[in-house]
């Protein structure tokens, strides 16, 4: 049985081999109707991202309401950041900031998603409370007009509203309620409520 299987095999690679060849040359062959010749095909343009924006003298990055001095004030294992995101739907600052070292998987840092809550006030994080991803609500007092954590075992996200201002900060491991509240409290002093 086995000799028999060699030859098949051998002439089933040679057949896919010379398929290959023909359609790989029928290109070369084959009347163009191109102006330049298939071996010099023009690659498809270079893109570049747009700049990340550069921090001013007092260390405020445009996009987001906390300098990466008071990120690790609340949080001292931050090593960099803040990396700016574009502005979608009403959030209107996005930026994150990074753990030291190496992560397995995602990212290990935390984000601040700024929103306009303007129309839902107080109530922009309603949902949010009932919602089972988010479970463990937990108040806080004295942060904005409305302000808890969520998560579990561990706390590692916060849900704010002040004036008109929605925040959402998010970490990638545990964080304690005050290292939250910290954060939070940095982005509503630069932000206009």
């Amino acid at each position: 049985m086995g000799s028999v299987r060699t030859p098949v095999l051998l002439l089933v690679a040679m057949a896919l081999a010379a398929a290959l060849l023909t359609a790989g040359c029928g290109r070369l062959l084959a009347p163009s109707t191109e102006t330049e010749p298939p071996w010099k095909d023009t690659p498809a343009p270079f893109e570049t991202e747009a700049p990340m924006p550069t921090a001013d003298a007092s260390g405020v990055v445009p996009g987001c309401p906390v300098t990466l001095a008071e990120a690790r004030a609340a949080v001292p294992d931050l090593a960099r950041g803040p990396d700016v995101g574009e502005p979608f739907k009403n959030v209107i600052g996005d930026c994150q900031f990074w753990f030291g070292g190496l992560s397995i998987g995602r990212p290990d840092g935390v984000g601040i998603l700024v929103f306009d809550a303007e129309g839902q006030g107080l109530h922009l994080w309603d949902s949010v409370r009932t919602d089972p991803t988010f479970p463990n609500a937990t108040d806080i007092s004295g942060l904005g007009d409305d302000a808890f954590v969520t998560g579990s075992p561990h706390v590692t996200d916060l849900w704010a509203v002040k004036g008109q201002i929605g925040l959402h900060i998010m970490a990638g491991r545990a964080l304690t309620t005050e290292q939250l509240a910290a954060l939070a409290r940095a982005a509503f002093a630069r932000l206009k409520p």
